[in-house]
Order: structure tokens, then C-alpha cells, then sequence
């Protein structure tokens, strides 16, 4: 069984950006023959979104939750893989500033029904389990349209300027709950407190 290397690339010819024009980004017979052949692992996924992937909210003008996963133009093959591996939901587009493709999720029900449930059985390790947890928050405020009410709107806000790079880890008061025990993240996250609780 082939290996799908994140440094093979999918061409030998490197890959130039035009900076007036989104790179290509397209499921091609090549690729398309690349990852029939190869069966993810869910744990490989878990791991490499850990290192590589984003959970973030949006706030333009109306909140809305993304998910979504890095990578270098010539390594768009690995982001077709894990697009295919989730059902083909979501798109994977080209990023011209930092010569990246990305996939992109932002569905509420694609994340609801495939992407939660995908990360509450294979969960991720680490610091960044903290904004996925704040993450599923928020998606199931929008699934349940408390984020259209003025406080379910600040609320999310809050955990928004909390998740990712704003996050004060020097706070994690028990890190060890982030590695070894999941189960009690996800039941600590409160719907009505909205947050994590690590004691």
C-alpha cells in the first residue's frame, strides 16, 4: 500500500504563483488515483490537524465556525485525501499570499454531524484540544441559535478572543487533563457557563 508522503510532491515541476491569481487547487485524475489507494488512519487525521489544522470563529457579520487544514501547494494531495476521507464535504482552495491550499469547512451541519463527532471518538493532544473544545461550544450555540441572541452573540465573542493565539496557556492549571483525559473535557464543557472547566 503506498504511503501519502506530505512531502511528495504532486508534480516534479515546482510549483509558481502568480500573486494577481488564487493557485489551483483541483481533484485531478492524479490525485484521484493516489488516494483510492491509500485508507487513512482517524488518528493519523487526529494528529496532523493537531499540528496543521484551525478551529476558529468567524465574526464578519454573523458568527460562524471554521475548520480548516494547511498546506503547501505541492502538498494539496494530503488536503484532497482527508477532503475525501470526510465525505468530500467542504473545499479546498488556494491561499496566493503564503503559496498555501487549504480545506475548508464551515457547514454547520457537515461540522455538527461529521467533524465533532470525528473529534470527540479521535480526539487531539495537546494545547489545541483546548480550541476545539471552545470550538464545539460555539457550534452547538449555532446549531441551537443562541448565537443570534445578543448575549449567545457575546458569549461567542468571548470564547472567540480566548481560542488559538489569544489563549493565556500559562493559565492551563492541570495540562495533564488535556492529554490524558478527553472524557471529562467534553463533559466539563458547560452550554450555559460555556467553557472548559480544568481543575
Amino acid at each position: 500500500m503506498p504511503i501519502l508522503s506530505v512531502d511528495a510532491p504532486v508534480s516534479d515541476k515546482k510549483a509558481k504563483v502568480n500573486q494577481n491569481k488564487r493557485i489551483p487547487c483541483k481533484y485531478t485524475k492524479e490525485v484521484g488515483n493516489l488516494i483510492s489507494q491509500v485508507t487513512l488512519n482517524p488518528w493519523w487525521i487526529a494528529g496532523f490537524v493537531a499540528g496543521e489544522g484551525s478551529f476558529y470563529i468567524n465574526k464578519s457579520s454573523s458568527i460562524k465556525a471554521m475548520f480548516s487544514v494547511s498546506q503547501s501547494v505541492t502538498n494539496q494531495h494530503v488536503l484532497w485525501a482527508i477532503f475525501d476521507y470526510f465525505g468530500k464535504i467542504g473545499s479546498v482552495s488556494g491561499e496566493t499570499k503564503y503559496s498555501n491550499s487549504k480545506l475548508t469547512i464551515s457547514g454547520i451541519k457537515d461540522l455538527i454531524n461529521i467533524i465533532l463527532p470525528f473529534f470527540d471518538e479521535n480526539y487531539i493532544i495537546g494545547n489545541k484540544a483546548l480550541d476545539y473544545a471552545d470550538f464545539r461550544a460555539v457550534c452547538l450555540m449555532i446549531r441551537d441559535k443562541i448565537h443570534l441572541t445578543a448575549k449567545g452573540r457575546i458569549k461567542c465573542l468571548e470564547i472567540k478572543n480566548r481560542m488559538n493565539s489569544k489563549r493565556d496557556t500559562t493559565q492551563i492549571k492541570n495540562r495533564a487533563m488535556i492529554f490524558n483525559d478527553w472524557d471529562n473535557l467534553i463533559k466539563n464543557l458547560s452550554i450555559s457557563a460555556v467553557r472548559v472547566t480544568l481543575n
